[in-house]
């Protein structure tokens, strides 16, 4: 978007064209598709509602919770950057089956009281933080430094 003027970036086709170009990766892997803000649910639901292996999460929980309320055919996820009071229950509440904390609030304790709930905290870079989040059962993480994130886990499979 760099370099767009801004009344295009007002369009209401901008996000919609922007989840389209993302369909040829739909099924190659599980894909989170953060959205930043509400107010466009029909086509996002519209674009994405036949597409494998792919999870909605955002920070702006009551847009999680409106498509959790429309009953979508994809997972939700709710993005956390701070520490939510029973955690659990909230994102049941909110219709997620997916959490994406901070890492630094990420325990062990917090990971076995979401049972079901998948975590996948956001952004340890660092081999260490990595393996602490694997040891209490984390189910991935989102990192700045993916490739090095794919070295660490391929030399700790070989082990």
């Amino acid at each position: 978007m760099n370099g767009e003027p801004v009344e295009n970036l007002r369009s209401e086709n901008v996000p919609a064209d922007r989840v389209r170009d993302l369909a040829r990766f739909s099924g190659l892997g599980t894909m989170i598709l953060e959205v930043k803000r509400g107010g466009w649910e029909d086509a996002l639901i519209e674009e994405i509602g036949s597409w494998n292996n792919i999870v909605v999460a955002s920070f702006d929980h009551a847009l999680i919770d409106s498509l959790a309320r429309r009953d979508v055919a994809f997972p939700l996820g709710l993005t956390i950057s701070g520490v939510i009071i029973d955690l659990p229950e909230y994102a049941r509440r909110a219709g997620a089956t997916w959490v994406f904390p901070d890492y630094h609030h990420v325990t062990a304790e917090l990971v076995r009281s979401l049972g079901d709930i998948r975590v996948v905290p956001w952004t340890p870079d660092r081999p260490h933080d990595w393996q602490r989040l694997a040891e209490i059962g984390c189910d991935g993480v989102i990192t700045n430094v993916p490739d090095e994130a794919v070295r660490w886990r391929s030399k700790r499979t070989e082990d």
